[in-house]
């Protein structure tokens, strides 16, 4: 299964539109469909906000795999570091978007 594929089959999972996907991520809906339909040229770029949407890991999302026994971040068994480590890795890409738009640079 392609990444696109496993956005668009947890997206279902969850009971989401691609417009509330699009919302969470803070992108626009034929941004949504183009990474379901894999013609979306950078559709990985957005791996972590969309784990987090999804409430899966990176990882799973982008390789079909993880180092947990599940794909789903609400398992018990999927440990609270690597909450954190989404959380922090989220938090760098918001800063940095941040200083680009405080900064102007592009």
């Amino acid at each position: 299964m392609l990444f696109g594929q496993r956005v668009k089959e947890r997206r279902i999972e969850l009971n989401l539109t691609q417009v509330a996907l699009a919302n969470l991520v803070g992108i626009h809906q034929s941004t949504i469909q183009r990474i379901e339909k894999g013609t979306h040229k950078r559709g990985t770029a957005y791996s972590i906000d969309l784990a987090l949407a999804l409430k899966v890991s990176p990882e799973w999302l982008v390789k079909g795999k993880d180092d947990s026994s599940t794909n789903n971040l609400n398992n018990n068994n999927f440990h609270e570091k690597n909450n954190l480590d989404l959380l922090a890795q989220r938090i760098a890409i918001l800063e940095t978007r941040l200083n680009t738009l405080e900064f102007g640079v592009h």
